[in-house]
């Protein structure tokens, strides 16, 4: 927010709070604290307040900011954040995480059927030769075409 942004936000609590500070001191300090934020969503923050079961106090500047995030947190989306596998414990996008779940699943169930395999050599099979992985996978799990 700019500060003129500010002001005017102020502005606003003042005509709601007729007690409400305008002070430079005070302007400057809900500046420093509101100006990485987006104007819209401080104001929807405001109206809620408003709204709110405290609505006779005045805002504070903690419950203006609680829970907001900066413009550029509000991009992401939840397929940007990174995940470990409960399996294997490989770190990866969670977007990436239901293939690599199945896939993961489906290498350890073999590993215990089979036993003397390792992790590392059925991945390389999954990785390099699927039909023949998924032909092994069959013949152990008591599949059709096992």
């Amino acid at each position: 927010m700019t500060k003129q942004e500010v002001i005017n936000f102020m502005k606003k609590i003042k005509a709601n709070y007729s007690d409400f500070p305008m002070e430079d001191y005070v302007i400057n300090e809900w500046y420093d604290r509101l100006k990485p934020y987006d104007v819209d969503d401080v104001y929807l923050k405001l109206d809620q307040h408003l709204k709110g079961e405290r609505c006779q106090e005045k805002p504070k500047i903690h419950y203006i900011t609680k829970y907001l995030k900066y413009p550029s947190e509000k991009g992401k989306s939840v397929d940007d954040y990174l995940v470990d596998c409960n399996l294997c414990h490989k770190t990866m996008k969670y977007s990436e995480y239901n293939d690599h779940y199945e896939k993961c699943s489906s290498i350890n169930y073999l590993r215990r059927k089979i036993g003397e395999v390792s992790y590392e050599e059925l991945e390389d099979l999954y990785n390099r030769d699927r039909v023949t992985y998924e032909k092994v996978y069959l013949k152990y799990s008591g599949g059709k075409n096992g």
